[in-house]
Protein backbone atom coordinates (compact mmCIF):
# COMPACT_ATOMS: atom_id res chain seq x y z
CA UNK A 1 0.00 0.00 0.00
CA UNK A 2 2.81 2.33 0.84
CA UNK A 3 4.71 2.27 -2.20
CA UNK A 4 1.47 2.70 -4.70
CA UNK A 5 0.65 5.80 -2.50
CA UNK A 6 4.62 6.74 -3.11
CA UNK A 7 3.96 5.87 -6.26
CA UNK A 8 0.72 8.07 -7.14
CA UNK A 9 2.49 11.06 -5.34
CA UNK A 10 5.25 10.62 -7.55
CA UNK A 11 3.54 9.73 -11.09
CA UNK A 12 1.75 13.19 -10.14
CA UNK A 13 4.74 15.39 -9.38
CA UNK A 14 6.64 13.94 -12.02
CA UNK A 15 3.84 14.71 -14.76
CA UNK A 16 3.16 18.15 -12.78
CA UNK A 17 6.38 19.31 -12.93
CA UNK A 18 6.41 18.61 -16.67
CA UNK A 19 3.25 20.52 -17.08
CA UNK A 20 4.38 23.68 -15.16
CA UNK A 21 8.10 23.63 -17.08
CA UNK A 22 5.90 23.86 -20.40
CA UNK A 23 3.90 26.26 -19.43
CA UNK A 24 7.29 28.58 -17.93
CA UNK A 25 9.05 27.78 -21.41
CA UNK A 26 5.60 29.06 -23.21
CA UNK A 27 5.66 32.07 -20.97
CA UNK A 28 9.16 33.09 -21.45
CA UNK A 29 9.20 32.52 -25.38
CA UNK A 30 5.49 34.89 -25.04
CA UNK A 31 7.61 37.29 -23.09
CA UNK A 32 10.70 37.35 -25.97
CA UNK A 33 7.84 38.09 -28.46
CA UNK A 34 6.41 41.16 -26.46
CA UNK A 35 10.14 41.92 -26.11
CA UNK A 36 10.71 41.88 -29.91
CA UNK A 37 7.27 44.31 -30.80
CA UNK A 38 8.44 46.69 -28.61
CA UNK A 39 12.11 46.97 -30.34
CA UNK A 40 9.71 47.08 -32.91
CA UNK A 41 7.67 49.75 -31.85
CA UNK A 42 11.06 51.46 -30.82
CA UNK A 43 12.41 50.89 -34.25
CA UNK A 44 14.92 49.14 -32.98
CA UNK A 45 14.78 46.70 -36.19
CA UNK A 46 18.60 44.29 -35.82
CA UNK A 47 17.73 43.43 -32.04
CA UNK A 48 13.88 42.74 -32.80
CA UNK A 49 15.05 40.31 -35.48
CA UNK A 50 17.90 38.78 -33.30
CA UNK A 51 15.57 38.04 -30.76
CA UNK A 52 13.09 36.71 -33.33
CA UNK A 53 15.57 34.62 -34.79
CA UNK A 54 16.02 33.28 -31.29
CA UNK A 55 12.54 32.38 -31.12
CA UNK A 56 12.56 30.66 -34.24
CA UNK A 57 15.08 28.54 -33.38
CA UNK A 58 14.15 27.79 -30.30
CA UNK A 59 11.66 24.66 -29.39
CA UNK A 60 8.30 25.56 -31.54
CA UNK A 61 5.14 27.03 -29.14
CA UNK A 62 2.29 27.12 -31.17
CA UNK A 63 0.75 31.06 -31.17
CA UNK A 64 4.14 32.33 -30.29
CA UNK A 65 6.71 30.77 -32.80
CA UNK A 66 4.52 31.18 -35.73
CA UNK A 67 3.70 34.97 -34.69
CA UNK A 68 7.53 35.19 -35.12
CA UNK A 69 8.29 33.45 -38.11
CA UNK A 70 6.13 35.62 -39.59
CA UNK A 71 7.56 38.83 -38.55
CA UNK A 72 11.10 37.70 -39.51
CA UNK A 73 10.11 37.09 -42.97
CA UNK A 74 8.93 40.27 -43.52
CA UNK A 75 11.84 42.15 -41.24
CA UNK A 76 14.27 40.09 -43.64
CA UNK A 77 13.09 40.66 -47.06
CA UNK A 78 14.28 44.55 -45.73
CA UNK A 79 13.45 47.57 -47.36
CA UNK A 80 15.08 46.54 -51.15
CA UNK A 81 15.42 42.84 -50.61
CA UNK A 82 17.85 40.69 -52.93
CA UNK A 83 17.82 37.22 -53.72
CA UNK A 84 19.60 36.41 -50.59
CA UNK A 85 16.67 38.04 -48.72
CA UNK A 86 13.96 36.58 -50.65
CA UNK A 87 15.37 33.34 -50.38
CA UNK A 88 15.48 33.09 -46.26
CA UNK A 89 12.34 34.91 -46.27
CA UNK A 90 10.69 31.96 -48.43
CA UNK A 91 12.22 29.60 -46.24
CA UNK A 92 10.63 31.20 -43.18
CA UNK A 93 7.31 30.81 -44.44
CA UNK A 94 7.54 27.31 -45.72
CA UNK A 95 8.73 26.34 -42.39
CA UNK A 96 5.66 28.27 -41.03
CA UNK A 97 3.23 26.47 -43.44
CA UNK A 98 4.62 22.83 -42.61
CA UNK A 99 5.32 23.40 -38.80
CA UNK A 100 2.11 25.47 -38.10
CA UNK A 101 -0.47 24.53 -40.68
CA UNK A 102 -3.95 25.88 -38.38
CA UNK A 103 -2.22 29.04 -37.77
CA UNK A 104 -3.60 32.66 -38.57
CA UNK A 105 -0.58 33.62 -39.07
CA UNK A 106 0.36 31.09 -41.97
CA UNK A 107 -3.14 32.12 -43.56
CA UNK A 108 -1.57 35.66 -43.87
CA UNK A 109 1.50 34.26 -45.43
CA UNK A 110 -0.01 32.67 -48.12
CA UNK A 111 0.12 35.30 -50.07
CA UNK A 112 3.36 36.91 -49.35
CA UNK A 113 4.85 33.21 -50.05
CA UNK A 114 3.29 33.28 -53.51
CA UNK A 115 4.47 36.66 -54.61
CA UNK A 116 8.00 36.23 -53.12
CA UNK A 117 8.08 32.96 -54.89
CA UNK A 118 6.79 34.63 -58.47
CA UNK A 119 9.22 37.55 -57.61
CA UNK A 120 12.23 35.39 -57.33
CA UNK A 121 11.22 33.37 -60.81
CA UNK A 122 11.16 37.05 -62.25
CA UNK A 123 13.94 37.64 -60.87
CA UNK A 124 15.65 34.85 -62.40
CA UNK A 125 14.49 35.32 -65.92
CA UNK A 126 15.58 38.75 -65.91
CA UNK A 127 18.99 37.64 -65.07
CA UNK A 128 18.62 34.96 -68.01
CA UNK A 129 17.49 37.68 -69.92
CA UNK A 130 20.54 40.18 -69.13
CA UNK A 131 22.65 37.40 -70.03
CA UNK A 132 21.07 36.88 -73.58
CA UNK A 133 21.55 40.62 -74.22
CA UNK A 134 25.30 40.16 -73.44
CA UNK A 135 25.67 37.66 -75.78
CA UNK A 136 23.83 39.14 -78.46
CA UNK A 137 25.57 42.29 -77.97
CA UNK A 138 29.14 40.33 -78.25
CA UNK A 139 27.76 38.78 -81.42
CA UNK A 140 26.72 42.05 -83.32
CA UNK A 141 29.80 43.61 -82.35
CA UNK A 142 32.12 40.66 -84.02
CA UNK A 143 30.05 41.29 -87.31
Amino acid sequence: MKNMVLLAILAFAVSGCATTSGAFYRHRQARKLCSAVTLLQKKEVPAAMELLTTITTDQGVAGVTDEAMFRLALLNLGTEPDKRQIVKSLQLLKRLEEDYPASPWTVQAAPLQKLLTETKELRRNLQKLKILDIELEQKRDLR
